[in-house]
């Protein structure tokens, strides 16, 4: 009975993550330039567009940025610019 349940509840952990936004590293990926670059990042699904809004710190506190991300089918994680 333990193991059946401890099978149970690692399934549903992976089909939660399955659905997850972004990385910290995707986003840093997507932005480009020097991955120290970009930090303080934050992300919440989109609202009424795929993908995730996501708010980041870029250079050093010199901006605040907020951008919508969205995985390709290659399995990266892209900035959409709408």
């Amino acid at each position: 009975m333990k193991r059946s349940a401890s099978r149970f509840i690692v399934l549903i952990m992976a089909i939660g993550l399955a659905g997850c936004g972004p990385s910290d590293s995707d986003v840093r990926r997507a932005v480009g330039g020097d991955p120290g670059d970009v930090f303080d990042i934050s992300c919440t699904e989109a609202i009424g567009k795929p993908g995730y809004t996501c708010t980041y710190t870029f250079r050093n506190k010199a901006f605040v940025l907020t951008r919508r991300f969205v995985k390709s089918s290659d399995g990266n994680w892209n900035i959409a610019f709408d």
